[in-house]
């Protein structure tokens, strides 16, 4: 391995088997590169001495095998590698190195022993290269945009399907639930009518038939008055229900009020025609002659 290097840091891909024999591919990045080869960071656990595959991600068509060193040092969930190319690999970081001293590689931009031309020749393939990885992240970036769209699209789409499902369920409750209740109120209402009137019925059997009218004309009438403010109490919940639902709701809710209406005019018949009855049975009452005597 070169002692110099140059502390570049380039995205890579890497990939092959860990030390569990379990093969991957990790998207990672160097920490520094020479011209045999460099160090990088990765979360895999690795064995010195394993061959993988190394690919810049700017040149995806590049490609080179290396051999792992020694593990440097842990940062965080990675670790440092130092690794050494496996096979000839001299146009594969995209910049030059030469040897400064036999035993080791410097890149061509060193001030101590390059040249001015040496040095603008280095940074323009710096350049080139940061211009293709710049280049390669945008297309990246197009890709990663598009399929964010999409998959934000499908979440909105599949929302507010989620949505209309909860809003169609929240509906039908509540509109079982309302005629429910006013059926329940309907029926509590039409018991407690037909209790006072049975109760006023029986009370009045004992009295006369002008007090029997009276006190049944003044039930009904109260009664009836009882039926009117239900019967606006329910008009004023369906048209509230109108405004909050939709049509089917309001066409049930006239439905249950036209069967409650109809319940109750059979109800007042029924009442009438007892009491109608009770006239045409009440005994007449006949003046007692005196009883003659003989002698």
């Amino acid at each position: 391995m070169a002692n110099h290097h140059l502390a570049v840091k380039l995205t890579v891909l890497c990939s092959g088997a860990d030390a569990g024999g379990r093969k991957f591919e990790e998207r990672t990045r160097t920490t520094a590169i020479t011209a045999h080869g460099g160090r990088l960071l990765t979360a895999q656990k690795l064995q010195p001495g394993a061959r993988l595959t190394l690919r810049l991600l700017a040149r995806p068509d590049r490609a080179a095998e290396i051999k792992l060193g020694q593990a440097l040092e842990s940062r965080g969930e990675q670790a440092e590698w130092a690794f050494e190319f496996a096979g000839p690999a001299e146009d594969f970081w995209g910049v030059r190195f030469k040897d400064a001293t036999g035993d080791a590689a410097a890149p061509v931009g060193a001030i101590a022993a390059g040249t001015l031309a040496e040095i603008s020749e280095q940074l323009v393939l710096l350049a080139a290269h940061a211009d293709d990885h710049i280049r390669y992240c945008s297309q990246e970036m197009e890709v990663l945009k598009e399929r964010f769209a999409r998959e934000l699209q499908s979440a909105l789409d599949s929302g507010a399907r989620q949505l209309q499902q909860l809003a169609r369920s929240t509906m039908q409750t509540t509109f079982r639930s309302l005629l429910e209740d006013l059926a329940h109120r309907a029926e509590q209402a039409i018991d407690e009518g037909l209790t006072r009137l049975r109760k006023t019925v029986d009370e009045a059997t004992a009295r006369s038939a002008r007090d029997l009218v009276s006190e049944a004309d003044t039930q009904f009438r109260d009664f009836q008055e009882r039926l009117v403010k239900q019967g606006r109490q329910v008009a004023a919940r369906a048209e509230q229900l109108q405004a909050d639902n939709e049509r089917a709701i309001e066409e049930a809710l006239e439905n249950a009020l036209s069967h409650f209406q109809a319940a109750t005019a059979e109800t007042l018949h029924a009442v009438a025609d007892s009491l109608a009855a009770h006239k045409l049975v009440r005994p007449h009452h006949k003046d007692a002659k005196p009883a003659k005597t003989t002698k």
